[in-house]
């Protein structure tokens, strides 16, 4: 295969570094450049998960050879942001979760982990969008694809695109009405109690592909949160619509307990889950054995292969 010419390489940094910052507010009307604001909390949760101010996140590394899989240390202050919200619109719709402890039985709080997990989404399928679509008017440019025909490059954009609609749709009709009603009830949660020391955080939505639902996408919000130096837990989150076949897919996690119940819900993590970040303390006790076989089957999820059981995949 012919090596790409010094400027195509150019060209795929420069895109792979570019960022998508529109604000991403209910109405999807603000004309505020987005901040880059925390989607796993910074002053509560990174209190108790960071080691000498920084986390560990798995990442994706590029280089003229290839993407490679690292597991990256990161300041507390740049880890799991995104440019979603403008500084306004952030501190206004999250104020009852970011300004006040975190109660369990605060139906208004626990929308608010799964609102900023979807809006995150929204915001990484919107600038994949962006991203594959200025690569497919780049080879239109060079005269590799033609704009009036079909071409694989074309019909990946498109894909793209489908994606990032309709994970708006999904956000516009189960969270952007209720968040503007405060309407709080249409979102279910199950919370798992974990007694452990903090070792992991996340945020994020993920879809169940092998469960068909209504328009083919059975989507869950997860959240793992340490909430004190003994303890963490996982909100799980859906649509009551959802949550029957959602309860159902996810029953080795829920219907589990003790270390059983961390080990599936450990692999769920490294299975559908990449915003994810570890207490670089606790992974400095890992075998060398333990890591590399996390780090592969993070990397294998990737690239759209199932994960294996592996007693090493204990994350907590």
């Amino acid at each position: 295969m012919q090596e790409p010419a010094p400027e195509d390489l150019q060209r795929f940094f420069k895109t792979a570094k570019w960022r998508f910052e529109k604000c991403l507010e209910p109405h999807m009307a603000c004309p505020r450049k987005a901040i880059r604001a925390h989607s796993i909390q910074n002053a509560r949760v990174f209190n108790l998960l960071s080691d000498k101010n920084h986390v560990l996140m798995f990442g994706l590394h590029f280089s003229k050879e290839r993407p490679k899989v690292q597991l990256k240390k990161i300041g507390r202050n740049e880890a799991s942001t995104f440019p979603g919200f403008c500084a306004e619109h952030d501190a206004e719709i999250f104020r009852a979760l970011d300004t006040k402890p975190l109660d369990l039985t605060d139906l208004e709080q626990l929308f608010l982990l799964a609102y900023r997990s979807v809006s995150r989404e929204l915001h990484a399928t919107m600038e994949a969008a962006a991203k594959i679509q200025s690569a497919y008017l780049g080879r239109v440019e060079r005269g590799w694809d033609k704009a009036d025909e079909p071409s694989d490059a074309g019909v990946f954009a498109v894909h793209k695109m489908a994606i990032a609609w309709e994970t708006w749709k999904y956000r516009y009709r189960t969270f952007d009405n209720a968040l503007l009603s405060r309407s709080f009830e249409g979102i279910q949660h199950d919370i798992v109690q974990l007694p452990v020391p903090p070792s992991v955080a996340a945020s994020c939505l993920f879809s169940i592909d092998e469960v068909p639902f209504e328009d083919g996408v059975l989507r869950v919000s997860l959240n793992i949160l340490p909430v004190s130096v003994f303890h963490s837990v996982a909100v799980f989150s859906y649509t009551k619509g959802e949550a029957p076949l959602a309860r159902l897919a996810l029953s080795r996690v829920l219907e589990a307990s003790g270390t059983a119940q961390m080990y599936e819900l450990s692999k769920l993590v490294v299975e559908r889950m990449e915003n994810f970040a570890l207490n670089p303390a606790h992974v400095a006790r890992w075998s060398k054995e333990k890591l590399e076989t996390i780090k592969t089957e993070f990397t294998a999820t990737m690239l759209m292969n199932g994960i294996k059981d592996d007693a090493n995949l204990m994350l907590f």
